[in-house]
């Protein structure tokens, strides 16, 4: 059985949102059973602003209606791991960059440094 992804979405200083990305090991062993869910990414501020869009549609492909991506009220958000790993693997070059332009050209697949 593959990991699960937990995408929360939590509030942040000066009404910003972040984006918390936990992974929650394979229970396939008696030891994986006993961890608990390790953050692979977080992202917040303007790159998570600009990530946004491409975050919602990960989780709509994924089968969960857009208000399931709300900042957490309770409710879990489970994805599968290939759409956990499809929103670290945006989020994780967006987090480094603070360009409005270079956060668009990443997240089109467009922008190469060098």
């Amino acid at each position: 059985m593959a990991a699960d992804f937990e995408p929360q979405v939590v509030p942040r200083q000066n009404s910003q949102l972040m984006l918390v990305l936990w992974q929650h090991p394979n229970k396939s062993t008696k030891e994986e059973r006993q961890e608990g869910p390790e953050s692979v990414e977080r992202i917040w501020g303007l790159p998570f602003r600009a990530a946004f869009e491409g975050m919602l549609s990960l989780v709509q492909e994924a089968g969960h209606a857009i208000g399931a991506f709300r900042p957490a009220e309770g409710k879990r958000l489970m994805l599968p791991e290939d759409v956990g790993v499809r929103l670290s693997v945006l989020a994780m070059p967006l987090k480094r960059l603070w360009k409005l332009e270079r956060i668009r050209q990443v997240e089109e697949g467009g922008y190469c440094d060098g």
